[in-house]
């Protein structure tokens, strides 16, 4: 598959028929005349501008693969976690799904993009047997990011934090890539340097990659500290706290027709039980719970009143599981009880 750098300026003419219509669905090919959906749920979205963003960005024919779906920016913790800007969910049975919100295109600039490294990384992996998102081969060399596994300052899952993450440097490195402006979020790394920006994309062009810098560093513009207390969680992982531990409770209430999600990290495989009660509700089922885990969908329940409901993940592999509670047609009361079952 040829990978190229498009623009904005290119960009066919149904982008401008199809920039603040109400429709769900709207369609707008890139500048190769490649598809990109968009599911929008929210008013007033320049569409074209949206695509435009997505344009200018490296990539290729795995654009016309995921669906970018816009909607108001107070659903977005909702949708994707407590503190995250936007975020991405894939399955390996196929499909996936950027979220971001409903704001002027300026401002979804760093969020998008970001996202979208995601999807490549989901759609070019290089590791064999990889426990999740790894980047690509020769950013994978040009970061050093071998090094900084072993020596425990980066890993596979979110074990040590968002801001050590792979997937989440190998998203912000590409972000820098195509939206220079833009802010990198891993402070403790550095931004990109030069080669591992042309080993990006070397990897997304076919391209000759660059020298390799070498192991003996990353590629940072300044030296591995430690990581930033103050850095925003932008997939919505929680640090420390209750819910981090191997069992934890949690009361809250609910308003009528609303959702409210419960993030909590997974550190190693576990199996996972989650007992929901409703304490306060009318109706004989007024809440709907679901267990999602690594953007998966595990468990699905209605929640009887005065009856407690059980959502068992089976085998939870390090990262976030979330558990999402939807009141039906009045508010809810409810009760929360986690538990983090260590597997052999």
């Amino acid at each position: 598959m040829r990978f190229t750098t498009v623009f904005v300026a290119a960009l066919t003419a149904s982008a401008a028929l199809a920039t603040t219509a109400a429709a769900a669905e709207q369609i707008v090919n890139d500048s190769q005349g490649r598809p990109i959906t968009f599911d929008v749920q929210a008013g007033g979205v320049d569409v074209s501008a949206f695509a435009g963003i997505l344009d200018r960005s490296l990539h290729g024919n795995e654009i016309s693969d995921v669906v970018v779906r816009v909607i108001p920016e107070n659903q977005i913790a909702a949708e994707c976690g407590s503190g995250a800007l936007a975020c991405y969910q894939w399955s390996s049975r196929g499909g996936a799904l950027i979220t971001v919100p409903s704001l002027p295109a300026s401002r979804v600039t760093s969020s998008l993009v970001h996202e979208y490294g995601h999807h490549i990384d989901a759609t070019y992996a290089h590791l064999e047997n990889n426990r999740g998102l790894d980047g690509t081969a020769s950013w994978w060399s040009a970061r050093g990011m071998a090094t900084l596994l072993s020596s425990r300052q980066a890993a596979f899952d979110y074990s040590l934090g968002w801001p050590r993450s792979v997937a989440e440097i190998f998203a912000e490195d590409y972000k820098i890539l195509n939206a220079p402006e833009t802010r990198h979020k891993i402070t403790w790394l550095g931004g990109p340097s030069q080669p591992v920006l042309d080993a990006i994309r070397a990897d997304l062009t076919g391209a000759t990659p660059p020298p390799n810098p070498g192991e003996s560093g990353s590629g940072e513009t300044k030296p591995p500290g430690t990581p930033p207390t103050g850095a925003p969680p932008p997939g919505g992982q929680p640090r420390g706290g209750k819910r981090a531990r191997s069992r934890f409770r949690e009361r809250g209430r609910i308003a009528a027709r609303k959702r409210k999600s419960i993030p909590f990290p997974v550190q190693s495989v576990r199996r996972i039980r989650a007992v929901v009660r409703v304490t306060a509700g009318k109706g004989r089922r007024p809440l709907r719970a679901a267990l999602r885990c690594n953007t998966k969908t595990v468990a699905t329940k209605q929640v009887r009143r005065g009856n407690p409901t059980t959502l068992v993940a089976k085998r939870a592999t390090p990262g976030q599981c979330t558990v999402r509670l939807t009141a039906k047609r009045s508010p809810v009361k409810y009760s929360l009880s986690v538990k983090k079952i260590r597997r052999k």
